[in-house]
């Protein structure tokens, strides 16, 4: 008999829908029993776990054996495998996605870094079972920071997070990976080989935005999952390079995403403008300044007025001199000024040019 759930609703956990969970692994070792004990603590057992560890060397395989057991007498199918080198996220995704059997009838991705209270898959499923037009659910969440000592709850706001959402996801990526779930039949369309080889640096971003074009969208306006945040993670960097690169690549997933749908031309021009906007801004600082004048000619063509506030107007007038950059170069990139680069790094690249994740 499944925890929480009326026998007059069911008889036993074999009469309720399959649920997959895909769980990636790599290197969580100190996370992992919270999200482990998280799924050992859920109200729903009618699940199939298929557990990748990619290739972890601080231990993370052998606490995922010791909990083997006890996951495998609760729920309904248990797979757990090893690569023999670490695939990398897009590779590891591929395969678990791919290349394993997934028989539920919906499905969630879950990273090891993050867990689930013990209703979420119970209220996921119900939800499913009676919204039958939705073909995506996401939920509120808590968020961790890596020290455990900042926690904040995260609610999506109520105007944008159901429905048909694809032009709204456009503008901010609201819903968190693992608060969210798909009835598989939506997943499958998603064209998740076509999508990896983007290589884009948020990958889920990508694929929430095809399942935004697919079908509508639910939300639980409960905290269903717990999210970490990483500072130095890959969508966190500490470098001001890869803060660059992460967020020109988050970006260019919206415009590929919107130029795909065929968006109206007001829609494709506020999704270009987000995205030469932040290139205009960050791509200097890094030294890409080929970027930058292919930005800065987009924003002079199509929407000069971004240009015109002080800050702006300076560094069009500077970065656009050949003499100036070379200087700058000289400057900045003088390994005994690593503190006045971070400073005004964080100004420069920061502020309202960063894209909102």
């Amino acid at each position: 008999m499944v925890q929480g759930l009326c026998p007059e609703q069911y008889s036993e956990s074999l009469q309720l829908p399959l649920f997959t969970l895909l769980i990636f692994c790599y290197n969580h070792a100190p996370f992992l029993d919270d999200c482990l004990s998280g799924l050992l603590s859920q109200t729903y057992n009618n699940v199939q776990i298929i557990i990748h560890d990619d290739s972890s060397t601080d231990g993370s395989w052998e606490k995922i054996q010791g909990y083997l057991p006890k996951l495998r007498a609760k729920f309904t199918e248990v797979i757990c495998e090893q690569s023999n080198h670490n695939l990398g996220m897009l590779k590891a995704y591929l395969r678990l996605t791919e290349m394993t059997p997934i028989r539920g009838r919906y499905l969630s991705i879950l990273e090891s870094d993050d867990y689930y209270f013990p209703a979420r898959i119970q209220r996921i499923v119900e939800y499913f079972e009676t919204h039958p037009s939705i073909g995506f659910v996401h939920s509120a969440t808590l968020h961790i920071w890596h020290d455990s000592a900042r926690k904040e709850y995260y609610h999506v706001p109520s105007e944008i997070a159901s429905g048909w959402v694809f032009e709204r996801l456009l503008n901010v990526n609201f819903a968190n990976q693992c608060s969210i779930a798909f009835r598989h039949e939506v997943f499958e369309q998603i064209d998740r080989v076509k999508i990896i080889s983007k290589n884009y640096k948020l990958l889920d971003y990508a694929v929430n935005l095809a399942a935004a074009r697919i079908a509508e969208w639910g939300y639980i306006d409960e905290v269903l999952a717990a999210y970490r945040v990483h500072p130095g993670s890959a969508s966190r960097p500490d470098s001001v390079i890869k803060r660059y690169e992460f967020g020109k690549s988050t970006l260019q997933v919206t415009v590929d995403a919107a130029m795909q749908a065929a968006v109206s031309p007001v829609v494709m021009h506020k999704v270009l403008k987000n995205y030469h906007y932040f290139v205009f801004r960050g791509s200097a600082l890094v030294g890409n300044f080929s970027d930058f004048d292919k930005s800065l000619q987009w924003l002079r063509e199509h929407n000069p007025q971004a240009l015109n506030s002080p800050p702006d107007c300076l560094r069009t007038w500077f970065f656009s001199k050949r003499a100036l950059r070379s200087v700058f170069r000289i400057i900045y990139y003088n390994p005994l000024l690593t503190t006045t680069r971070r400073f005004v790094a964080r100004c420069y690249v920061l502020g309202n040019g960063e894209p909102r994740l």
